[in-house]
């Protein structure tokens, strides 16, 4: 899930505002001379639209999403209740101060958090877990294991406003052969938080080289470890908000045309497959109520005789949210 905020007034972009957003979420990281050649506008109208998206709440930040899956690591997702707001705090302290919790968003429904850790296995996930929550008093909680990303948008082309982008079929990309040591590591995570970070700025940090630096990015997308490179999205400052769907399924038949027909709807954002009391984490972005409902509805029509239970949640806000764990790279093997 990306950022989320309580609700503000809706920010007006128009068609050249669009044509730049939908830019920076194929590649943030792209040259500003190149978003302005595609976009038909000078650098500098691009670099203030830009400017102008962050200053009025749209852009939050930039995010690199990370493969942790190629440190051992896997992400665990636990769906929590706590007894008052005293340990809400309490519990939201907690994970934001956790290296191994990585989000922590805050929910209306029947659970009232979602906790995001990292971990290379269930024994390790149940002793950061417990750590995580020591002296806080939980009424329910729910743990899933995310076995595998179904779908994951930052924006579905439904909500990109007057912009018509052309059919093209991506190739399958054969990952290269590359083992990422201890400075890629800092790398991923200076990126993970700020996709935005220039390579000067990291080559500092790192204490290496600015050529060092791009031989090393170049060298974790073509292996695989960077998936991409986002913008963060307010999405209620647009008119957009997020709802949550818990799914079990009462069979395995006809789990290819449900992940297919998950990639391919316009409202659903991220859906997971996981391990545990539920088969699927789905996320539905919509402009309101009636439109989450109509989704789900439509949802239920088509894969209803596969689904044995279901729970509803509604996002407010979002405490924390990385695409890589503190913990990775610091922890023993």
């Amino acid at each position: 899930m990306k950022v989320l905020f309580e609700k503000e007034s809706t920010i007006k972009l128009d068609a050249k505002d669009w044509a730049i957003l939908n830019a920076l979420i194929d590649n943030e990281r792209q040259p500003i001379s190149k978003i302005a050649k595609k976009c038909l506008l000078s650098r500098q109208s691009v670099d203030y639209r830009i400017k102008q998206m962050t200053e009025n709440g749209l852009i939050t930040g930039y995010r690199t999403v990370v493969d942790v899956k190629k440190f051992g690591y896997n992400s665990y997702h636990v769906f929590i209740n706590v007894n008052n707001k005293i340990q809400e705090a309490l519990l939201k302290n907690s994970a934001v101060h956790s290296e191994s919790a990585n989000a922590i968003i805050s929910y209306k429904g029947k659970y009232c958090y979602e906790l995001s850790i990292m971990a290379r296995n269930p024994e390790e996930f149940q002793k950061k877990y417990s750590e995580i929550i020591k002296g806080i008093s939980i009424t329910d909680d729910e743990p899933l294991l995310l076995v595998k990303t179904v779908t994951g948008k930052v924006l579905p082309e439904k909500f990109i406003k007057k912009i018509k982008k052309p059919e093209q079929k991506i190739p399958e990309k054969k990952h290269e052969e590359y083992v990422a040591d201890e400075i890629d590591i800092k790398l991923l995570k200076l990126l993970s938080n700020n996709a935005n970070i220039n390579n000067i700025a990291l080559a500092k940090k790192l204490e290496i080289s600015k050529d060092t630096v791009t031989y090393r990015i170049r060298k974790l997308v073509n292996s695989g470890y960077i998936i991409n490179f986002r913008p963060a999205i307010n999405y209620d400052s647009i008119g957009l908000s997020i709802e949550t769907v818990l799914l079990k399924l009462n069979t395995q038949d006809g789990i290819e045309e449900l992940e297919k027909y998950m990639r391919g709807n316009d409202n659903i954002l991220w859906a997971a497959r996981t391990f545990g009391s539920y088969d699927y984490i789905i996320y539905i972005l919509s402009e309101d109520i009636s439109e989450f409902h109509k989704t789900f509805n439509l949802f239920k029509d088509k894969f209803g005789n596969m689904i044995r239970d279901y729970e509803l949640l509604f996002a407010y806000s979002q405490e924390k949210y990385s695409f890589m764990a503190e913990c990775i790279g610091k922890e023993k093997v």
